[in-house]
């Protein structure tokens, strides 16, 4: 399947005008391709085209599509092949275009699984924080398990919680990978009583 979205923003409707033969004014202004222009209607603006006389207008999809007389599927794998865009080389079942797409997906997943894991263990470690800066308020007072153990690991946390949030994403790649350690000392804290 062709990319009309990509094709739209690498390819304006005045440069396919000029890639397929229009000539400006100094204006920037062109003579219509759809109807009998003698004076330059055609403007362009924002990746886009209207002719004032006849009210064509469009992106480059559209123009090409008219100037051709073409579908809009048609006139974009011209566009991708005159602009040599290389979006539609090949057959797109092809098996390398299938492997490309699965590996784009696997790494969209295991993308989507980090930030979902990341996301919940600075909650945890901001947790953890929470109750030992309160135990610590609470001092000379008996503390509970649970608030020793907020305690003892009160820095680590901290730190972690900073590398989950600034860190390089090998620091937080890194983290990911040796994820059970934390998991199990954060969840002895917050399931503590």
């Amino acid at each position: 399947m062709i990319d009309f979205r990509t094709i739209r923003e690498r390819i304006s409707a005045q440069d396919a005008a000029k890639f397929y033969g229009a000539e400006f004014d100094r204006r920037g202004w062109a003579l219509c391709p759809f109807h009998g222009d003698s004076h330059p209607s055609v403007s362009f603006k924002n990746g886009r085209f209207r002719c004032w006389s006849c009210g064509a207008s469009g992106d480059a999809l559209d123009y090409t599509a008219r100037l051709f007389d073409l579908d809009s599927v048609q006139a974009a794998h011209k566009l991708d092949a005159d602009f040599g865009l290389g979006l539609s080389s090949g057959c797109n079942n092809s098996a390398e275009a299938q492997q490309k797409e699965d590996n784009r997906k696997a790494i969209a997943a295991a993308h989507q699984r980090f930030e979902t894991w990341r996301e919940q263990a600075m909650n945890k470690l901001n947790e953890i924080f929470r109750i030992a800066h309160t135990a610590l308020k609470r001092l000379p007072e008996p503390l509970s398990e649970r608030e020793c153990l907020a305690l003892r690991y009160q820095a680590r946390a901290e730190y972690l919680s900073g590398v989950l949030e600034d860190g390089s994403p090998e620091e937080q790649a890194q983290l990911y990978r040796e994820r059970k350690e934390m998991e199990k000392w954060t969840e002895q804290i917050l399931k503590g009583s």
